[in-house]
């Protein structure tokens, strides 16, 4: 069972990628990641609806991943982070999706 909040080592387990893969998608953007001082974290949540919105049904998909996005809003709102910090996770998720 994978844990709500991931880091490089457990996303890279998570996706059945190298952790040096990984990094080369967080440099080209290319995968939902926060920053966190010199980590990076990975929610869950976002990187399954990444790795959904990635999928052939990309339209169907989108609205899904939107409302996906608002209830993951709520949650940070809800764990006391800034309307920064959730504005910075939510662009990074939809440019990477």
């Amino acid at each position: 069972m994978f844990r709500e909040v991931m880091d490089v080592e457990e996303v890279s387990e998570y996706l059945g990628l190298g952790k040096a893969k990984v990094y080369q998608l967080i440099e080209k953007k290319q995968i939902p990641a926060s920053r966190i001082g010199k980590q990076y974290r990975f929610l869950k949540r976002i990187v399954d609806a990444w790795l959904s919105s990635s999928v052939i049904m990309k339209n169907s998909v989108d609205s899904d991943f939107q409302n996906l996005l608002w209830d993951i809003r709520k949650d940070f709102v809800d764990a006391g982070y800034t309307q920064t910090d959730i504005d910075q996770a939510v662009a990074k998720a939809k440019k990477a999706a």
